[in-house]
């Protein structure tokens, strides 16, 4: 990489069936050229592992929360708040499915 960020890249074709020593040169600017903020905008939850109650920041209104057990069974449902009082739910691991955002976010949530 040199002083602007950009990285030379030389090689050499060594295929045996082809007889070329020809080397080639490319340069790559790895700058972006626009910024995405969608990372910034994800929806969080916390704490994870949790005990009682999650709390939640950078959700959609409108969004609706569903609790799944690793089988696949849908333990809980509700629209978001931004806390979720989860207590009823044993122990173990399970997956939050959001809804109502651009597309559906799930993440593994760990119940204490």
């Amino acid at each position: 990489m040199d002083e602007y960020n950009q990285v030379h890249i030389v090689w050499k074709d060594c295929r045996v069936e082809v007889d070329n020593s020809d080397i080639y040169y490319s340069k790559y600017n790895p700058t972006p050229m626009s910024i995405n903020n969608t990372s910034k905008d994800k929806i969080k939850f916390y704490p994870n592992p949790a005990n009682d109650i999650i709390e939640f920041s950078n959700f959609n209104k409108n969004s609706i929360v569903e609790i799944y057990s690793v089988n696949g069974k849908l333990v809980f449902s509700q629209k978001i708040n931004c806390k979720l009082d989860i207590s009823e739910i044993p122990a173990g691991m399970y997956f939050i499915k959001i809804l109502g955002e651009e597309k559906p976010i799930t993440k593994k949530l760990i119940k204490l």
